[in-house]
């Protein structure tokens, strides 16, 4: 289903940014990181065990939306992450003279 997989994306995008040597974040940032990362994975273990429970107690339609709507926060989570770090990387390139952050280009380029 496409909201596992966007689940997938997600925990690995979070998984790069922390381990990137290119980024760095302050502690609460950082703290914030290493939750999310665990908290994808514990929503992927839940729904790995009601996914069978849902398709058969629920209506197709009511499994549509509701997968659609975790398919959905998650991109919109993992986009927000992928911009806020981009636009960290822009704003000490522009004020150190420096070009696009090879970093920016890989983040930019996976889609």
């Amino acid at each position: 289903m496409a909201y596992y997989a966007a689940l997938v994306s997600l925990k690995l995008t979070i998984k790069r940014l922390l381990e990137s040597p290119n980024v760095s974040f302050l502690s609460p940032c950082q703290e914030i990181l290493e939750y999310a990362y665990k908290q994808v994975g514990s929503l992927q273990q839940v729904l790995d065990g009601l996914e069978e429970q849902l398709l058969k107690n629920s209506t197709r339609e009511e499994v549509i939306a509701l997968t659609g709507q975790i398919r959905d926060a998650a991109c919109k989570l993992e986009d927000s992450l992928e911009f806020h770090v981009s636009d960290q990387f822009f704003s000490q390139s522009e004020s150190l003279g420096w070009g696009c952050p090879p970093v920016i280009l890989s983040l930019t380029r996976r889609k």
